[in-house]
């Protein structure tokens, strides 16, 4: 898949994919957001799309800005990627979400539900009386979004994406769910039918808003959001006709036609709106509205009707409401009386008697509890009694008595001794006292300072627990973000990688700042992850995708590295887990790496490379029964890559043996899978590889094994037009055995192809030197005729073509820059032939330094050297037309020395021995 060129927006996230395509965020500033649709080829029919689209333009033209809020999607390339404002908002989480009935739905209220429910009814019904039909509606193609003064508007997408025959492939998914039942047995396509498909469709969608489940199929369908993948795998449609699979769910689905409502209507609008649905779910197409332009209309009467009948019960209660009947009093003594009469009685404020008596219940209570204290003396008798008695008193006099006539001289000799001992002990123990009393304080002080430090260090640990944990819950949080954004990026990059090939024009430059930025998405990932337990994972993944995007934009050492890296860490993680996502990551880690060793001329290690790619596709088919016939193509592919190792190591013989072994094994697949088009274009690829072998050998076997390759990548491309290889295969096949033949036919075909083909794929060496060598040969053919006019146009057409190629080229193969130079060297012929020796020494400077360069390493080949020579010789004798005889003399001789080296490796070139006379002679002239 390629991206379109969106005029200064650019593709920032992955929203979603379905059987139709891809839809993705694209914008150029915060608020400037489109949603674009990409859809895949092989499900969806460019004339069908187009031809809708042409139609919605010419009605947008003539009704205005109404009709374009109903279908505000438009056309921005061929097979259809459309483009439309962005049906959505961004979320609090700054993420975007899309306004899908599918995703609104469940969250609305009933009346939103209703409302929104009629608004798509009539929506639809206005674009069918525009003559627009859709075919394949679903909640996911339905948007409610804001129109003109905020209104509520719907927008209806999807246009085109049908279930009809003649499409290659369609994957289920949510599909069926919405499809009419006749749509899934025999889709005959007729505006009739469509129209009556769109009728059933639209009352599954209505019917799930209101319900939130839908009228038949709805047990499968939780079981296909429970588990997607089950349904993403099913196929409808296979080669143009619908499979077994859709039959099925049509016997599900008649078993399921009696419809149930699973509740009372809310209201008498719902009931209403229930009532059309019904018939629009009719099971039998007959039963059903013919279109939704008879929908609409009848629930424009039916809610004219019901506004009617609300308006007249709304008008008699108002006229009740002028004149209220009287009612008689009750009798005297009736209950009703009593009932009012004891209301009355409730009414009355409380008189300021009552107030007092509350206030005196309030002071009796505190009275009571006064006297309950007071009580408590009253309960010890023993004490009271005590201390009161008069015997106390009589006891204190005779005590006295006694002391004055017994004990008074003894009382008041010892009562100084006894003072002055009282008066030191008592001092004796204030000191103690007030000893104990500091040491007690301080002591306390010390306690207080310990249990405040306790307190405050208790408060700190805590504030430091309370931090560790939300710091803890916070990287918890980033880590689980950090992985999902992960997910998401690598769904979208993988996507980007794996679907390069597409006929949606204007796609290189979108497509290369996509990698530009995924470059800088992983690269910011990995220096985050850095060897975190936790994300090895997702730190393998990383790797692996920034070494593909290094690979695709020609850095090798970084490819090279990421690659290795990538492969540490899933060997890494299988040593516990033999998971197939790292399996199959390793096998294409493996094959890309088997294809930049080749690139360097590391032949050897490119075989080892490949060979271990396909031990880890065995493992895959092994772990995924699913991926059998997957892991079975890039096996033989990888075995055809191994036998162009062994034909540029010149072991000619091994790799002929390995090619016509894996056309065998083609051959097999094709029988089995024989509208499988990967297997077409591996077959294609295989015979061609044959006929390269065959093409300096056996010019017969060569031309029949093209022939064979021919046929297949034209029937490849007829099953898949968006794959570039196959159309690269089939422009090189036309173009060698154009030139086997000399067919100019066959070379013009060739032109054409890989004129469109070689710009979008600059590291296809193969490619490139055929599109040279044929517009050599092309060019060549009006030399001799005479056209010397038209074959300095082909050749500068050759040269404009290729030089920006090798120019954005990090990495072009020497025999690349041989090709171009050779063109530079007969555009300065064809220039000479007319007497332009100044403007002819302009290509043959360029060329010259392309060669120097390129036969530095003695192992170049002899053929590098020769075409240098010559451009040599030219430059000297245009140098020498032109007046310079400095130059002229100084080019000469090198082209001298350049033919003498090559004639002692080759002495039986005699044109190559009549060059180096020449140059000679000249040379000799300037002495």
């Amino acid at each position: 898949m390629r991206l379109p060129d969106l005029a200064g927006y650019r593709l920032e996230k992955l929203m979603g994919e379905d059987p139709f395509g891809w839809s993705f965020l694209a914008g150029k500033s915060e608020t400037d957001k489109r949603l674009i649709r990409i859809l895949k080829s092989q499900a969806t029919h460019d004339q069908q799309i187009g031809g809708i689209y042409r139609h919605m333009t010419a009605l947008q033209q003539g009704h205005g800005t109404n009709a374009i809020d109903k279908f505000s999607p438009r056309m921005v390339g061929t097979p259809a990627a459309v483009s439309l404002p962005f049906p959505g908002w961004k979320g609090k989480s700054d993420t975007w979400k899309l306004s899908s009935v599918s995703y609104l739905s469940r969250v609305m209220e009933k009346d939103a539900a209703v409302s929104s429910g009629s608004k798509i009814l009539h929506t639809l019904g206005d674009l069918c009386r525009l003559g627009i039909y859709h075919g394949g509606l679903r909640p996911e193609n339905i948007f409610l979004t804001k129109g003109p003064g905020d209104e509520p508007a719907v927008k209806i997408t999807g246009f085109g994406e049908m279930v009809i025959p003649g499409i290659q492939h369609l994957e289920a998914a949510s599909l069926p769910f919405f499809l009419a039942p006749e749509q899934l047995i025999h889709s005959v396509k007729s505006e009739t039918k469509i129209a009556q498909w769109d009728v059933y469709s639209a009352g599954v969608i209505v019917y799930q808003i209101l319900c939130h489940h839908l009228p038949r199929l709805d047990r499968l369908f939780r079981q296909y959001w429970a588990n997607p993948e089950q349904m993403d795998k099913l196929v409808l449609i296979e080669q143009g006709k619908l499979t077994r699979n859709a039959g099925q769910i049509y016997q599900l689905l008649e078993s399921e036609k009696d419809l149930v409502w699973p509740d009372q209507h809310s209201s008498e609008t719902e009931k209403m709106l229930r009532l059309i649905v019904e018939k629009c779910l009719a099971f039998d197409a007959t039963d059903r509205f013919k279109n939704l332009g008879e929908v609409s209309e009848a629930l424009r009467k039916a809610e004219r009707l019901l506004a009617e009948k609300q308006s007249r019960e709304v008008v008699a209660p108002q006229r009740e409401a002028i004149a209220p009947p009287r009612h008689p009093k009750p009798p005297l003594g009736s209950a009703a009386q009593k009932v009012a009469t004891t209301d009355k009685i409730t009414l009355k404020a409380p008189t300021a008697k009552s107030k007092i008596k509350t206030d005196e219940s309030l002071e009796e209570i505190f009275n009571e509890v006064a006297n309950a204290n007071q009580g408590i003396l009253r309960k010890i008798p023993l004490i009271r009694s005590f201390v009161s008695s008069p015997l106390l008193d009589k006891a204190i006099a005779m005590a006295g008595v006694a002391a004055i006539f017994g004990l008074t001289a003894v009382i008041l000799k010892e009562r100084d001794r006894l003072r002055a001992s009282e008066n030191e002990r008592l001092k004796a123990v204030a000191e103690l006292q007030e000893n104990i009393k500091q040491q007690a304080s301080n002591f306390q002080q010390k306690i207080a300072l310990t249990v405040k430090s306790a307190d405050n260090l208790k408060e700190d640990l805590d504030q430091v627990e309370e931090t560790k944990a939300q710091l803890t819950s916070q990287a918890s949080l980033a880590r689980g973000l950090l992985r999902q954004t992960q997910d998401s990026g690598d769904q979208f990059f993988k996507l980007v990688l794996e679907n390069s090939d597409t006929d949606v024009p204007a796609f290189r430059k979108s497509r290369k700042n996509a990698l530009i930025e995924a470059k800088k998405h992983y690269s910011h990932l990995i220096e985050a992850y850095q060897d975190a337990p936790d994300f090895e994972i997702p730190s393998a993944h990383a790797h692996y995708y920034l070494g593909r995007i290094h690979k695709e934009m020609g850095e090798i050492e970084d490819a090279l590295s990421n690659f290795e890296k990538a492969e540490h860490k899933y060997l890494k993680l299988m040593e516990t887990e033999r998971n197939a996502e790292f399996t199959e990551n390793l096998a294409i880690s493996k094959r890309e790496l088997g294809k930049l060793a080749f690139k360097n001329s590391a032949y050897t290690h490119s075989t080892d490379f490949f060979t271990q790619s396909n031990q880890y596709w065995h493992e895959l088919g092994n772990l995924d029964t699913t991926r059998t016939l997957d892991a079975s193509i890039e096996m033989n592919l990888n075995s055809l890559s191994i036998v162009e190792c062994l034909k540029e190591l010149g072991k000619r013989e091994p790799a002929l043996n390995g090619a016509e072994e894996i056309v065998g094994s083609f051959t097999l697949l094709q029988e089995r899978h024989p509208d499988d088009e990967r297997v077409v274009g591996g077959l294609a690829r295989s015979f061609e590889i044959v006929a390269l072998l065959f093409e300096n050998v056996d010019r017969e076997k060569a031309l029949k094994a093209f022939g064979h390759a021919i046929t297949l990548y034209s029937d490849a491309i007829l099953k898949n037009a968006s794959v570039d290889r196959y159309h690269l295969g089939l422009g090189n096949s036309l173009a060698r055995s154009g030139l086997l033949t000399n067919d100019i036919k066959r070379m013009d075909r060739a032109v054409k192809i890989l004129s469109q083909v070689v710009p979008r794929n600059p590291y296809e060496p193969t490619a490139l030197i055929a599109l040279a060598d044929v517009y050599g040969v092309l060019s060549g053919n009006q030399r001799d005729g005479g056209k010397s006019a038209n074959a300095m146009a082909i050749e500068e057409q050759a040269i404009n073509l290729l030089r920006p190629l090798m120019e954005n080229n990090k990495v072009v193969p020497v025999e690349v820059y041989h090709a171009y130079s050779k063109r530079l060297v007969h555009l300065a012929e064809l220039r000479v032939d007319g007497n332009k020796f100044e403007s002819s020494r302009i290509p043959l400077k360029e060329a010259i330094d392309i060669l120097a360069q390129i036969t530095e390493s003695e192992s170049a080949p002899a053929t590098y050297r020769r075409t240098l020579a010559t451009a040599r010789g030219l430059y000297g004798f245009a140098s020498l037309r032109s007046g310079d005889r400095s130059s002229a003399k100084s080019y000469y001789s090198m082209a001298q020395k350049d033919w003498s080296t090559y004639i002692s490796q080759y002495p039986n070139d005699r044109d190559a021995a009549d060059n180096a006379r020449w140059a000679s002679e000249q040379l000799r002239e300037l002495q």
